[in-house]
């Protein structure tokens, strides 16, 4: 009997300390601890789902690549959920963005929440016109420190409709011009939408109103 109990707390000890250091593995992985991966806190290989899969099938690393993938298909890439879009997070580096923004990728009904503008520390939306919006509109910003801009357009749902612009920006302001249309070229529909702009960890979203 004894046997039988130390068997069982030494398997509960290992699986304990396998958990803790796939979740350091990951940005924000304490957010959600085993469900991260796993369908069951107690963790195990027969319990991996969706997003647990994905980082296996990764060698167990957190990059550019797990990140841009939406492993439980709710419309949101993983490093939207984990709060690092493009997958730039290190092992060992302070956590990215904000934890009560935090989602489960392995999950598709923990969504992100959506809100008007998020904190942000590089860059800011200084206009988003014309108001409503009927064809064109334009985007000015100020780029306070120089990095990877990223430019997207969501539904009000949160839902990906397509990706406006990528690149790297200096410091300054700048004007950026777009059309509506979504990612097979069709014209958008009126109602509600918000613009994201992310710019290394940080994220920040306009909503605005289409009305022709």
């Amino acid at each position: 009997m004894k046997n039988l109990i130390f068997l069982i707390a030494f398997f509960s000890f290992h699986i304990l300390l396998s958990t803790e250091s796939f979740v350091q593995l990951i940005p924000n992985g304490k957010s959600n601890t085993c469900l991260n991966c796993h369908s069951s806190l107690l963790g195990g290989t027969n319990t991996l789902k969706t997003f647990g899969l994905d980082f296996r099938n990764n060698f167990h690393s957190w990059d550019s690549t797990l990140a841009k993938l939406d492993s439980d298909g709710d419309g949101f890439s993983n490093g939207l959920e984990l709060q690092d879009s493009f997958g730039l997070w290190k092992e060992g580096l302070p956590s990215p963005g904000k934890q009560n923004l935090v989602s489960n990728p392995n999950d598709k009904n923990s969504k992100p929440t959506f809100v008007e503008e998020s904190e942000n520390y590089s860059f800011e939306i200084l206009n988003l016109f014309p108001l409503p919006v009927k064809v064109d509109f334009s985007l000015a910003l100020n780029i306070k420190r120089a990095g990877l801009l990223d430019i997207s357009l969501y539904s009000i749902d949160g839902k990906f409709i397509s990706s406006l612009y990528t690149g790297e920006k200096a410091e300054g302001e700048y004007n950026f011009n777009f059309n509506l249309l979504n990612q097979y070229n069709s014209t958008l529909s009126d109602g509600v939408y918000f613009i994201e702009v992310k710019q290394n960890y940080a994220i920040l979203r306009k909503r605005f109103v289409i009305k022709r």
